[in-house]
């Protein structure tokens, strides 16, 4: 919530309602980070050790499947 200010401004500032946009931070995006950690899980695949890692990654990626198909479930008017 630290930059409360600018995401207002940024949701509130604009005529149009569907052109609410908040700047990009200087950091890689959430398809690029799923896309890293897609690579990491199947490196760790291969060893015996990291089974409770890729368990996890498991989990993860399909918390977040399950909430795509939620938002277009819900998210259809």
């Amino acid at each position: 919530m630290g930059k409360w200010e600018e995401t207002e401004e940024a949701y509130h500032g604009r005529e149009n309602p569907a052109e609410k946009v908040i700047p990009e931070k200087d950091r890689m995006g959430l398809a690029q980070a799923l896309t890293i950690l897609h690579s990491l899980r199947d490196g760790f695949s291969q060893c015996k050790e990291m089974q409770e890692v890729c368990e996890a990654f498991e989990t993860i990626f399909e918390w977040i499947d399950n909430a795509v198909i939620l938002f277009a479930k819900f998210g259809r008017h």
